[in-house]
Parts: structure tokens; C-alpha cells; sequence
């Protein structure tokens, strides 16, 4: 990464890298959009710094990965659910569950129940 002067900025071995959020980009809003989250872990705070984008933006379909999960993730899943979203877990076997945001609980995966990450899809209700 370059800090502002355009100078590699390099701390011994670790190389720091300045992020932006979504919402600073200023993307177009007048199409849709289909959006692909894989953050490691990160994906509540990609999506807090994407609010403003996300509701505003003609989302049609959304592909992440999500880690454990908790109330914190219902504003996001209230803009997703207003867009006429609904969320299926993708289950190891390629099977889709449908999936309920208001209970959490039922997210749980048979693909990683131990590190409990979840592949979820929110797409148009058929």
C-alpha cells in the first residue's frame, strides 16, 4: 500500500494496507447489482461500511459467507428483506434450505458445524 506521499509504507515483515469502504466509492445505483462476499470472518463489517450503498443500490442477488451470527446483522438483513430478498443456506451437497432472518438458530450448517461459517445466497423471492 502507499501511504500519502506514494512511498511504500513497510513495517519490517508486515505490509499495512489502507482499506476504503464501499459507501466512499460512490458506485452506480441505477442498475443491478449483484454483490460476492468472502472476507474471512470480516463480512458485518464490509456490509456496515456498505449501509448507505446497499439501500439505495438495485440489489438482486447476493452471495457470502457468514460467520456466527448475531443481532447485529439485522439492520443489514432488514435492507436485504426489503428489497424483496430472501436468504437459503447452501448446504455441502449443493442443497438449498430457506432460511428465516428473524431465527438465527435455524442457520446453522452441516458443512462447517464446528467452525459454524455459513454459504448463504439472498435472492428474489420465486
Amino acid at each position: 500500500a502507499n501511504d500519502k506521499k506514494g512511498k511504500d509504507n513497510d513495517n519490517g515483515n508486515v505490509r499495512i494496507i489502507k482499506g476504503v469502504t464501499i459507501d466512499s466509492l460512490n458506485l452506480p445505483i441505477d442498475r443491478p447489482v449483484v454483490i460476492k462476499v468472502d472476507v474471512e470472518g470480516h463480512e458485518l463489517q464490509a456490509f456496515t461500511g456498505a449501509l448507505s450503498f446497499l439501500k439505495s443500490a438495485q440489489i438482486v442477488h447476493v452471495s457470502m459467507e457468514l460467520r456466527p451470527l448475531n443481532s447485529q446483522w439485522k439492520e443489514l438483513f432488514d435492507v436485504l428483506t426489503s428489497k424483496g430478498l430472501v436468504p437459503f443456506r447452501i448446504d455441502g451437497d449443493g442443497e438449498e434450505k430457506s432460511l428465516d432472518p428473524n431465527v438465527l438458530s435455524e442457520w446453522k450448517s452441516k458443512k462447517h458445524p464446528v467452525v459454524r461459517y455459513y454459504d448463504v445466497v439472498w435472492r428474489m423471492k420465486d
